[in-house]
């Protein structure tokens, strides 16, 4: 309960940061991801009205309606891809995320610019710094995009439960069932990923410091005279190396478990199905009706694993955006009154500079 609120902490500090800065661009790209989820339900409907018309052979008049539907559907379905593709997910996210870095860039170089000595001579504090200046600008808004995400997974999975009381809400329980490892695997996996970046901050550090000797033009110039290059690029490749084997050992051992669990997915899905076909076949639902169960039950599927690996991503990024926080949460050790003070002295009358040169 305690880890629970303490992420929930932290993006509530996260939105309360993007809110400050920008609430009506917020609310925006909240509200046009709700739509976009209730949208694409309305497309299903659509959809099938039109195949029911099809498959009933309508009359003239019918017809006329068949094509008012047709129209509908192609219209909507045009509608919830510019809501949430173009709308939501380019014009509101990109300009929010520009914003929303500079903001997290303003008030890391500011906590850095405030930082007592004693700090930056600190080997830890320095760590922390290094770490959080490698990731802060993509990881902290990467959970800003992730919440806009599980606002559509959640609109979308509370509108599927809903009609899926009108056919068989068993299939949709038993879905969310063999779905809950994945959240379980993406959490243990981030966790790992995390203590390794953790663990090896040294040679994060050891690589940045590598690279800044060619970036440098005064060492690499030294680099260049003491022909210092090769033993220098394969200390380079050394460290890679080292790091690329210990972030890839959670991936590969998420990917494995995985497997396992998203095989029981495609069963309950196949027996949905099976049974459903043959309500059809007694004319206990029209055809119509299948393909808007089935179009449902996927939309169900595919929102529910989205929503326990955005979780899971969520988890993983708020071990980062802890860093973060720890960083500017930091009081310095001298704190200093900044208000000016005058020193009144009746000892001099003046300051005299003898010999001085430039």
């Amino acid at each position: 309960m305690e880890k629970l609120k303490k992420h929930f902490f932290l993006n509530y500090r996260l939105l309360k940061l993007a809110w400050e800065e920008e609430k009506k661009l917020l609310l925006l790209y909240f509200f046009t991801s709700a739509l976009g989820s209730i949208l694409i339900f309305v497309v299903y409907y659509l959809y099938k009205l039109m195949i029911e018309g099809v498959f009933n052979q309508l009359t003239l008049q019918q017809n006329q309606i068949i094509f008012l539907v047709v129209a509908s559907y192609l219209l909507t379905e045009y509608l919830s891809r510019f809501v949430y593709y173009t709308v939501n997910s380019y014009l509101i996210e990109y300009t929010l995320r520009s914003k929303f870095q500079n903001l997290l860039t303003r008030k890391f170089t500011e906590k850095l610019a405030d930082l007592d000595f004693a700090y930056l001579e600190n080997g830890e504090i320095r760590n922390l710094i290094a770490k959080v200046g490698d990731t802060f600008t993509w990881r902290l808004h990467d959970n800003l995009r992730i919440v806009n995400y599980l606002i559509y997974n959640f609109s979308a999975l509370f509108l599927s439960l809903i009609i899926a009381l009108r056919f068989n809400l068993l299939y949709f329980i038993l879905l969310a069932a063999f779905s809950t490892p994945f959240y379980y695997l993406r959490m243990k996996y981030g966790n790992a990923y995390w203590s390794i970046y953790s663990s090896h901050a040294r040679d994060t550090n050891y690589l940045w410091y590598l690279r800044h000797l060619f970036t440098n033009f005064q060492t690499l110039f030294e680099i260049k005279i003491y022909q210092l290059k090769d033993f220098f690029l394969k200390k380079m490749f050394q460290t890679q190396e080292k790091l690329i084997k210990e972030y890839v050992k959670p991936i590969k051992k998420y990917t494995f478990w995985s497997i396992f669990t998203n095989l029981f997915i495609p069963i309950v899905i196949f027996f949905a199905i099976k049974n459903f076909l043959h309500a059809v076949f007694i004319k206990k639902f029209s055809i119509g009706d299948f393909t808007f169960f089935l179009n449902t039950l996927f939309t169900f599927s595919g929102q529910l694993s989205n929503i326990l690996l955005n979780f899971g991503s969520i988890y993983e990024n708020d071990l980062f955006a802890d860093d973060y926080f720890k960083l500017l949460d930091l009081k310095n050790k001298n704190e200093k009154d900044n208000e000016k003070k005058i020193v009144l002295s009746d000892g001099f009358q003046s300051i005299k500079f003898v010999n001085v040169s430039l």
